[in-house]
C-alpha cells in the first residue's frame, strides 16, 4: 500500500493519495502532501501580483484536495482533525494546519463536526493555538506597517535634504 501511495503521487493523484495516506495512519506523509501541493499552487500564481484569490484558487492547493476533504466519513474527518490539531501545535505547521482546518469548516456544518467523537477535545485544543498563530501574524503585520510607515518617513525626509543641497548650490 505503501507503494500504491507512492504511485498515487508520482502521477499527482492526490485524491487517492490523500485518501490512502489518511487510511494508513500516516499523519506525516499526508502533510507534506498539502504543503507540497499548497506551496506548488503558490509558486504557480507567485508570478502574478494581485494578493486577491481568484476564484479557481482551491484552499489547499488542488480543487481534488479539497474536495476529497469534504467528502470524508466521520471517523475520516475525525482522524483529519486529530491530525490539524498535531500540525497546529507547531509554528512550523500552523499555515498548513489552518489551511485545512478552513477547508474542513467550509465544506462540514457546524452540527456534523460537533457530531464528531472527539469534537470538544479537538475544538479546546484547536483554540489556544490558533489564536496564538493569528496574534503572532497580526504582530507582525503591524511590524511591516511600521517598517514601510518609517521608509516612507525616510524617502521624504531624503527628498527635503535634496531639496536644500539644490537651494544651497
Amino acid at each position: 500500500q505503501q507503494q500504491a501511495l507512492d504511485n498515487y503521487l508520482l502521477v499527482k493523484d492526490y485524491r487517492n493519495a490523500v485518501s490512502l495516506a489518511l487510511s494508513l495512519d500516516q499523519p506525516h506523509r499526508l502533510r507534506t502532501i498539502f504543503q507540497d501541493v499548497m506551496m506548488a499552487a503558490e509558486n504557480r500564481h507567485g508570478a502574478e501580483s494581485d494578493d486577491m484569490p481568484r476564484a479557481d484558487d482551491a484552499i489547499l492547493g488542488n480543487a481534488a484536495i479539497d474536495k476529497v476533504v469534504g467528502t470524508l466519513s466521520p471517523e475520516q474527518l475525525d482522524r483529519l482533525l486529530g491530525y490539524v490539531r498535531s500540525w497546529n501545535t507547531n509554528g512550523r505547521f500552523a499555515r498548513v494546519a489552518q489551511a485545512t482546518l478552513y477547508c474542513v469548516l467550509t465544506q462540514y456544518s457546524s452540527e456534523t463536526i460537533l457530531a464528531l467523537p472527539s469534537a470538544k477535545e479537538l475544538i479546546a485544543a484547536l483554540q489556544p493555538y490558533s489564536e496564538r498563530h493569528f496574534s503572532r501574524l497580526d504582530g507582525l503585520l503591524t511590524g511591516s506597517f511600521i517598517v514601510d510607515y518609517t521608509l516612507h518617513a525616510m524617502d521624504a525626509v531624503g527628498s527635503l535634504d535634496a531639496d536644500r543641497t539644490d537651494m544651497d548650490e
